[in-house]
């Protein structure tokens, strides 16, 4: 943020440690601020005080409504429901391994993990393209009392932080748009664009890597699923 000259209403940058924005929660350590930045942090919409920082649940949003892009919503959709069927592959694998295998549920399975992967697959692309989402849009200076739009010339960029204690208002954001006190995760540089992550900006965290790991994973055993067979069949066939 410092390097793409990015600027927040409620604080100095350098009081402002790390910034991390996820599908459903987020991470913002600041000086003098509430910061949470453990294994899974508040979620969208969660009012974090700025006193003993703690997450409260006082007036608390806390809810899928509350995640601040539409992509997302739908990207953690996806990967939600395929995660959901893999759920339902590993459970079912849990009774064959201790003899209740099934031909015909056995073929399910194998279609659950499929579709398991196709699902996770599709949040990835949709994630991938909600990249711009994430970019700066205006410039922190204003022309006749509106912000002028993000570009080579801006001196520094308006910034926008995704927990509900810095909410304000933001360009085009809102309703009235520009108005409105909302949160966003606009902490990447103006030039970001779909499928094109700035280089300030990285793809971190362990939750990222769990989700392209899942979604290969239902495609190879769903591959290998189908080799699976009965001790009964394995007579009849030999």
């Amino acid at each position: 943020m410092d390097a793409s000259g990015i600027v927040f209403d409620h604080m100095k940058l350098d009081t402002l440690n790390v910034v991390r924005c996820g599908l459903m929660s987020f991470c913002v350590d600041a000086d003098g601020n509430a910061g949470d930045c453990g294994f899974l942090g508040p979620r969208y919409g969660s009012v974090v005080t700025t006193q003993d920082d703690e997450v409260t649940v006082s007036a608390s949003l806390d809810t899928a409504t509350s995640i601040p892009y539409t992509l997302w919503k739908v990207a953690g959709g996806c990967m939600a429901f395929g995660a959901f069927l893999l759920f339902l592959c590993f459970f079912y694998s849990l009774f064959a391994c201790f003899g209740f295998f099934h031909h015909k549920i056995q073929k399910w399975s194998i279609a659950l993990s499929s579709a398991a992967g196709v699902f996770i697959l599709i949040g990835l692309l949709v994630w991938g393209a909600s990249f711009k989402d994430m970019a700066v849009t205006h410039c922190d200076s204003q022309t006749d009392g509106a912000y002028d739009a993000a570009s080579d010339e801006c001196a520094s960029f308006k910034g926008l932080l995704p927990s509900r204690a810095m909410q304000q208002p933001y360009p085009d954001m809102g309703e009235p748009a520009g108005e409105q006190d909302v949160i966003g995760c606009r902490i990447c540089n103006w030039k970001m664009g779909a499928f094109q992550p700035d280089t300030d900006c990285k793809v971190t965290g362990i939750g990222a890597i769990c989700v392209v790991f899942s979604c290969v994973f239902s495609f190879i055993t769903s591959a290998f699923g189908g080799c699976v067979k009965s001790r009964d069949q394995k007579r009849l066939e030999g």
